[in-house]
């Protein structure tokens, strides 16, 4: 062998690894490494766990997924991932729903590779995640709550935490097995949700801010009415007391019409002749 043959042998391994890739996860995401080789049909070759890093060919491929609890919002506020959902209850009113879905992707690794293969690779190997969510949790989610308002009116979900509890449940209860349907797997797990009170149409807040007016008007004037007839009690008692005219008096002196001054025991007065 000469030298030349040699020195080509021992830099060959440097090139492959030179140009070779790598895949490291954050605490929070789970990967996949398929063999994609020219020569070869493309195939699974290993699972990656979260905060690792591996090496692999260079005509390999690499995915990556979210790992642990994720939550997604739905709402008007910024930091929503959807828009407030619209379902009509009973009587047809329509209704805001707002509020906070948690999950867990399952990254145990057979299902992950299943996950993938059957959903991921339809939208861009997983890296539409937000694609991935608007048809496989999305679309159960607004499904679940659709189903759970139908049987009751805005007035019960907004004004009676008991039925809105009844009502939270009957989504937690029935979201589960509608995303596993839309799915076709179980990939989805720790699910968990919490719905605010209802948003009402604006019309119908109108309406209400205006009867909550007119209660409070209509308390305010019974209070009136009580200080009013609480008062009179009083001027009749005093009437009972001192007599009609002696009472007008009285009236006169406490509303400053009639001055009183004061007289020193023993002073002597001189009054007109047309006032005595």
């Amino acid at each position: 062998m000469n030298r030349k043959t040699a020195t080509a042998l021992i830099a060959f391994p440097a090139v492959l690894i030179l140009t070779g890739c790598s895949i490291s996860t954050s605490p929070d995401e789970a990967g996949l490494i398929y063999d994609a080789g020219p020569l070869s049909k493309t195939s699974f070759q290993e699972c990656v766990a979260p905060s690792a890093r591996v090496f692999y060919g260079p005509a390999d491929q690499s995915f990556t997924y979210p790992a642990g609890q994720r939550t997604y919002v739905f709402g008007t506020g910024e930091e929503s991932d959807i828009a407030t959902i619209t379902v009509a209850d009973r009587d047809g009113i329509d209704l805001g729903v707002v509020g906070q879905l948690r999950f867990t992707l399952n990254t145990d690794c057979d299902t992950l590779v299943q996950f993938h293969e059957k959903i991921g690779l339809k939208y861009e190997g997983g890296q539409d995640w937000p694609g991935i969510l608007a048809v496989y949790l999305q679309q159960p989610l607004r499904k679940a709550i659709t189903e759970a308002t139908q049987g009751m009116t805005w007035r019960e979900l907004y004004q009676d935490p008991a039925a809105k509890a009844t009502w939270e449940k009957r989504v937690k209860d029935t979201l589960p097995a509608a995303i596993e349907q839309a799915t076709g797997g179980e990939y989805f797990t720790n699910i968990d949700l919490s719905l605010q009170k209802p948003v009402l149409p604006k019309e119908l807040t109108d309406q209400l801010l205006a009867t909550q007016r007119a209660a409070e008007a209509a308390i305010a004037q019974e209070e009136e009415n009580r200080r009013l007839e609480l008062k009179a009690q009083g001027e009749r008692a005093l009437i009972d007391l001192y007599g009609a005219d002696n009472y007008v008096v009285l009236k006169a002196i406490e509303d400053g019409k009639i001055q009183i001054l004061p007289v020193p025991q023993g002073a002597i007065i001189n009054l007109p002749a047309g006032d005595r």
